[in-house]
């Protein structure tokens, strides 16, 4: 069982405010975590102080009780995974050399991969959909592809936490729910934690056990998806221009809220959508 916590976690980059405001956060093993937010709400910041690769002003991140901070960056790379937004590829690197680049905080410096390694790299390879193109070029894959190939990446690490930053931003609608449901069922079947940085916030409904909304730095609301997504936890993202209802998810297996942005010009309430269980034949 694995503890993640972040304790009362500044991160102050000089500006007018705190890019992160004292943000207090317990993840334990087999939750996937999404943060929501307006732009500049704090997320980044959030996910790369979480990492280990931001100085925090005050406060402390531990994975099971060891501050971040203080291990070193091979100690570092066994514990957390961290997929940043945008991360460019080399594009003549195999797709199995990129997998394998993870493998580092497990090996020395000159030593070669293990027939076992190697076996792990290919069952990740496996497990995103491109089993069999490990030989093939990264300029020779699709934007969608790549994220796979990266994600893969991330789980051939083989640590107990993963961080990613906006890691389906430019994906289209197909790639998002496939990306997401790779996501959720490595988090359940392998008891590990995930934090994903996000705008979407119904893929949040469809697969995240835990929600954080930050504003301004702050968590404003914080819990199970039913909990937050809500008018009063999704203000801060939407004000009062939001549609709110209910559908089956099969990522989800179960009902779960779902958002539609809309300005009707009105100044009142947000609609709410009935479930279709609710409506009448």
């Amino acid at each position: 069982m694995t503890r993640f916590e972040v304790r009362d976690l500044v991160v102050d980059r000089g500006a007018t405010r705190r890019a992160v405001d004292g943000v207090d956060l317990a993840l334990c093993s087999g939750t996937l975590c999404f943060v929501l937010g307006a732009n500049g709400s704090g997320k980044s910041p959030l996910l790369r102080a979480m990492a280990g690769l931001e100085a925090a002003a005050s406060g402390a991140v531990l994975v099971d009780g060891e501050v971040v901070a203080r291990l070193d960056p091979r100690g570092r790379a066994r514990r957390i995974a961290w997929m940043p937004q945008g991360l460019e590829v080399p594009r003549r690197v195999s797709v199995f050399d990129l997998v394998a680049s993870a493998r580092y905080p497990h090996r020395g410096v000159f030593e070669r991969l293990t027939v076992e390694a190697a076996a792990d790299i290919r069952a990740a390879l496996r497990r995103v959909g491109l089993e069999g193109h490990d030989r093939r070029r990264c300029y020779e894959l699709s934007g969608g592809e790549v994220e796979r190939a990266l994600l893969a990446r991330a789980f051939a690490q083989e640590t107990p936490l993963l961080l990613l930053d906006e890691p389906t931003a430019a994906l289209d609608p197909r790639n998002r729910l496939a990306v997401a449901g790779l996501l959720r069922d490595w988090v359940a079947e392998d008891g590990r934690i995930g934090v994903v940085a996000s705008h979407d916030v119904n893929l949040a409904a469809q697969v995240a056990t835990h929600i954080v909304v930050l504003d301004r730095g702050r968590v404003v609301a914080a819990g199970s998806p039913e909990s937050v997504l809500t008018r009063a936890g999704l203000e801060p993202l939407f004000g009062s221009n939001m549609v709110i209802g209910r559908r089956f998810s099969a990522l989800a297996r179960e009902e779960r809220p779902f958002i539609l942005a809309w300005d009707d010009g009105s100044r009142g309430e947000a609609e709410s959508v009935p479930s279709r269980r609710d409506r009448t034949p």
